[in-house]
């Protein structure tokens, strides 16, 4: 079962220094599934980076571009035989990786959404999200990453604007 799972939110990666100290804190301290956000990747740089976090993982994105956005979940090589089917917006926001596991489908799904300045957007996200996730609402959902929504702003949030309850968060709480 997949039970090992970590979310980062990295700013970027096309650092290789910061790259490569990501990657190697991940083969070092963490053996399960990864989901990185704002990774601000593109389709060049897949085979770079894949070298660079070496074989024992595999890299799923769904880029953005290469100063915003995109996200990738990194899995374990032993679950890659596992992938199923594998969806991503276009857009750099989620992707959602099914799995088939001794306990059923398993859909991974990782986000990055808009933040609180874009409050339209946030609402239209986490619509096409529920939308997608509708399609697999008999499977198992992990769902992880960065929302960018604060539903306790005391705990959500350590610095910044610590806006409560906007039509974001009213909605997320639904939505969850």
């Amino acid at each position: 079962m997949i039970n090992n799972l970590v979310t980062f939110n990295c700013k970027g990666i096309g650092d290789k220094r910061k790259r490569v100290e990501i990657f190697k804190w991940l083969k070092r301290e963490h053996p399960g599934v990864c989901f990185l956000q704002e990774t601000h990747s593109s389709k060049k740089n897949e085979t770079r980076w894949q070298t660079d976090l070496g074989r024992q993982y595999r890299i799923y994105y769904s880029h953005g571009t290469s100063g915003a956005k995109g996200v990738a979940t990194i899995i374990p090589q032993k679950l890659v035989r596992n992938v199923i089917s594998e969806t991503r917006d276009g857009n750099g926001r989620f992707m959602i990786l099914r799995l088939k596991t001794e306990h059923g489908i398993v859909c991974l799904m990782n986000v990055y959404g808009p933040t609180q300045d874009f409050p339209k957007e946030q609402i239209e996200f986490l619509t096409q999200c529920e939308t997608y996730l509708e399609l697999y609402q008999d499977d198992l959902i992990i769902a992880g990453g960065d929302w960018n929504i604060q539903l306790n702003p005391r705990v959500d949030k350590f610095e910044g604007d610590n806006t409560p309850h906007t039509k974001a968060s009213k909605y997320f709480s639904n939505f969850l």
